[in-house]
């Protein structure tokens, strides 16, 4: 929105430099270079803030890739991870009946029971 309301201000002012002149015979000359000086500031401002509100538009637009794409997408396993993550029925039938039924976050972390049971 700021990009549109800047260049219609830029249109308006480039239209009151070319066309808004005021008349020569009865207006002293430094009113007349202080008009032409103000217009030249205010177009010269507004074509910096279109210029900035350009850049910000592409660069907001760049950095919503980047985060779509790299940052928020789920990582895709590779076959080899998911084979690790995998158990099998077998190896729940190998376990102890002290690890088969431990009630999890209330006893010792299953690894340290898997070694206490291996020693």
């Amino acid at each position: 929105i700021y990009l549109l309301v800047n260049m219609l201000m830029l249109g308006f002012t480039f239209n009151l430099w070319c066309e808004g002149r005021l008349p020569e015979q009865e207006t002293p000359v430094w009113l007349l270079m202080g008009n032409q000086l103000a217009t030249v500031g205010a177009f010269s401002f507004l074509l910096v803030t279109v210029w900035l509100a350009m850049h910000a538009s592409v660069s907001a637009r760049s950095y919503l890739t980047r985060v779509l794409t790299q940052l928020v997408r789920l990582p895709i396993p590779s076959w080899e991870e998911l084979e690790a993550c995998r158990t099998y029925g077998s190896d729940f039938e190998r376990l102890e009946a002290k690890q088969m039924f431990r009630v999890p976050f209330l006893m010792r972390r299953q690894e340290r029971i898997a070694q206490s049971s291996a020693a």
